[in-house]
């Protein structure tokens, strides 16, 4: 049985909750008064930048565990303070401590904010300037267990060419990933050619470009997807969410990416991952029957060819995805626990991987859970 098992987990999708003095205290100077800062309410705290525009409570960082505690999770409160926010969450001592009570051994650890409103502000410069600043401290977060954290740079391309020079940056600082956004601006998608520098140098460094979800570049609303419709319900857009990495994968396929790069990869990183097995019988399926509106590859490559080769989705609880596993590919379904957020697995991550992967062989588990997670990430694989 799966859940008998004693191998030591590999977490795709970790997270920090970012320090409410990350930027105040290390942005450079001139951008100091626009820093993102927390702001203490009365009710809850959130996050500013730009002296007002407001970037999001820290809610969902702040009962990690929580759903387990309760037979009503829908009333676990949508608000918090920093105060209940796991030290875990920005010490990597105690990190470390979480992820042994919950059997992980390694961890790809992404921001919190810094996936959410902060890639709809206006100001690239601004923009750019806190991605620097994360990147120094996720480097250092991580330099004490480098076996066992893996910082995931972020980059913004909105200047591709400042973006190359930042991945190197990052590189340096011994950062072995990056995330982007999951969708750029209005009619910057990534088949344009512009983007090319940054596929090269991504795959000549070895460093995986992660998808993240709600990393949306576009200036939209509050409302991230809709522009039309700011009362749309926010249930919406979580049940959507993985349109958007579809879009921008199809993308990078059907415009060549792959075939230019087949050392490059890719990873879907909180967009789960049973949709991917009708989304790529519906590409091949096209290239097939519909051929003059799609683009032929060497040596007879299909898009799905290039997906088993380049692409990673992460999943934390879709039963679906593992159901889906022989058509989705299972070399390319990786785990997370997405530690330390409400919605996330910790600290119960090993009797919902028992629930979630029931039916599945010891190798299939170690597959998904441990080995697929080290080999895109760069972890060393422990057997336990």
């Amino acid at each position: 049985m799966a859940t008998e098992t004693k191998l030591l987990l590999m977490s795709a999708d970790n997270h920090i909750v970012e320090p409410p003095d990350l930027w105040t205290k290390n942005i450079e100077s001139k951008f100091k008064d626009r820093a993102p800062r927390l702001i203490v309410g009365d009710e809850f705290d959130w996050w500013c930048v730009e002296g007002g525009q407001s970037l999001g409570s820290i809610g969902n960082t702040t009962n990690a565990g929580a759903r387990f505690r309760t037979d009503r999770p829908d009333e676990i409160p949508a608000e918090g303070r920093w105060e209940s926010v796991l030290p875990g969450a920005y010490d990597p001592n105690e990190a470390i401590k979480d992820m042994d009570i919950d059997g992980v051994y390694g961890g790809a650890i992404f921001p919190t904010m810094c996936v959410g409103g902060m890639w709809r502000m206006d100001d690239p410069v601004l923009f750019s300037a806190i991605c620097r600043t994360y990147n120094d401290w996720i480097a250092d977060f991580c330099h004490s267990y480098p076996d066992r954290l893996k910082g995931v740079a972020m980059i913004n391309l909105d200047d591709v060419a400042e973006g190359v020079k930042e991945l190197r940056r990052a590189h340096d600082l011994g950062l072995t990933s990056s995330f982007i956004t999951i969708y750029p601006k209005h009619g910057r998608q990534y088949h344009r050619d512009e983007y090319e520098p940054f596929w090269r140098a991504s795959e000549e460094m070895g460093m995986p470009i992660c998808l993240h979800s709600g990393t949306n570049r576009d200036f939209l609303p509050m409302n991230l997807y809709d522009p039309a419709d700011e009362n749309e319900p926010l249930g919406v857009i979580y049940a959507t969410n993985d349109y958007w990495v579809r879009r921008s994968v199809t993308s990078m396929i059907l415009s060549g990416v792959f075939e230019r790069y087949p050392e490059l990869k890719v990873v879907s990183v909180e967009n789960e991952a049973g949709w991917a097995a009708q989304w790529l019988y519906k590409m091949d399926l096209l290239q097939r029957d519909r051929g003059m509106m799609w683009p032929r590859f060497k040596n007879d490559m299909t898009p799905s060819d290039f997906f088993h080769r380049n692409v990673f989705i992460t999943f934390q609880e879709d039963y679906v995805a593992v159901s889906g596993r022989e058509h989705i590919g299972l070399g390319n379904l990786l785990w997370g626990s997405d530690y330390p957020h409400t919605e996330g697995t910790w600290p119960d991550s090993r009797r919902i991987i028992g629930e979630v992967f029931a039916g599945t062989t010891q190798e299939e588990l170690r597959i998904m859970t441990h080995d697929n997670t080290a080999k895109v990430f760069g972890f060393t694989p422990q057997l336990a």
